[in-house]
C-alpha cells in the first residue's frame, strides 16, 4: 500500500507519521522502518528500497520524503509502483506538492490520497479542548480561544504550550495564558484583524504601530492580513 500525505497541517502530517512509525515498532523492531530523504538520495537507492523486500522482517514501512524533488525517480515511478511487495508499506511525504503537475495527478490516483489543511478558528478550538481533555486538563472555548489568539494556528506550537500550562496547572486559565505564553506575530494579528472589522481603528491602528516597533516589515503585516 502508498499514502501520500501532504498540505500544509505539518502537525497532523507528523502525527500520522509518527503513529504508523510507532506501530511498526511495536510490532517488529527498528529494521522495520527506514526513512529516505528524496532530494538527498539517489534514485537507485531509493528504487532498491522500494521493490527489495523486507530484510530480517516481514513487514517495513518506508517512509520517502518530497519525492517529487528527485526528477529520475519521478520518471519512473509509474513503473515502479508495481514492483513494490506487498510486505512494504510506502508514505510519501510530500511538503510542497505542485498540483499542475502529472507527478500530482499519479499520486492522486494511483496511492491513498490524504490531504492535511490547516484547520479553521471553530475546528482548532475544538481539537484544543480536546487534547487539554486528553491530559486530563481543563480549558474553556474562551480561554482555547485566547491561546490560539496569542500562539496563533500552529498546532504543533499549540500543542507545546499546553503541556507548558499544564506543567504549571491543569487548569489553563486566561491568567495562566497570560502568565506563561508569549504573543506572536499572527496572534497581534488576530487581534488586529478583529478591531479593524469592529470599528476599532484607533486599537487596530495601535496593535500595527506595535508590530512596526517590533521590526515587523508593513509586508509581513500586509500578507499575514490577507
Amino acid at each position: 500500500m502508498i499514502i501520500t500525505l501532504t498540505g500544509p497541517n505539518v502537525y497532523l502530517v507528523s502525527s500520522f507519521v509518527n503513529e504508523q512509525k510507532n506501530k511498526y515498532l511495536k510490532k517488529f523492531d527498528s529494521m522495520s522502518v527506514e526513512q529516505i530523504d528524496c532530494e538527498e538520495e539517489n534514485t537507485k537507492k531509493i528504487t532498491d528500497a522500494l521493490i527489495n523486500l523486507p530484510f530480517l522482517v516481514p513487514e517495513k514501512l518506508l517512509i520517502l520524503r518530497n519525492p517529487s524533488s528527485n526528477k529520475q525517480l519521478v520518471d519512473v515511478f509509474t513503473k515502479i509502483i508495481p514492483l513494490i511487495p506487498d510486505s512494504t508499506r510506502v508514505l510519501i511525504v510530500e511538503n510542497k506538492l505542485d498540483k499542475r503537475s502529472s507527478f500530482f495527478k499519479l499520486l492522486k490516483s494511483e496511492t491513498e490520497f490524504k490531504e492535511f489543511k490547516e484547520p479553521d478558528l471553530p475546528l482548532l478550538t475544538r481539537w484544543l479542548q480536546d487534547i487539554v481533555r486528553e491530559k486530563s486538563g481543563i480549558i474553556s472555548s474562551t480561554d482555547s480561544r485566547l491561546l490560539i489568539e496569542r500562539v496563533g494556528l500552529d498546532q504543533a506550537r499549540l500543542s507545546n504550550e499546553v503541556d507548558k500550562l499544564m506543567s504549571y496547572d491543569s487548569s489553563i486559565t486566561k491568567e495562566t495564558i497570560e502568565l506563561l505564553v508569549d504573543r506572536s506575530i499572527q496572534s497581534t494579528i488576530f487581534e488586529l484583524i478583529e478591531n479593524a472589522v469592529s470599528g476599532r481603528a484607533d486599537k487596530a491602528l495601535a496593535l500595527y504601530e506595535e508590530q512596526k516597533k517590533l521590526g515587523v516589515d508593513a509586508h509581513q503585516v500586509i500578507a499575514m492580513l490577507a
